[in-house]
């Protein structure tokens, strides 16, 4: 069990950054209304996967430990 917690944590980070970069950190800097209407949204939707990500990173692995 501890093998799969290791990958996981390594793994994880990886695949966020690239739909963090890739979808919702552009839509922060869009301007217009087009701007206005996403750049609330995007902010929310990077914090979530943030917090997301330090539980799959920290919690989920020990957890998985603990089995």
């Amino acid at each position: 069990m501890e093998i799969y917690a290791l990958n996981i944590s390594k793994e994880l980070p990886s695949s966020f950054y690239l739909k963090l970069r890739s979808v919702f950190i552009p839509l922060a800097f869009v301007s217009g209304v087009v701007g206005e209407v996403f750049q609330p949204f995007a902010i929310t939707v990077v914090c979530a996967m943030l917090a997301s990500l330090l539980v799959a990173v920290t919690i989920i692995p020990l957890l998985v430990k603990l089995l």
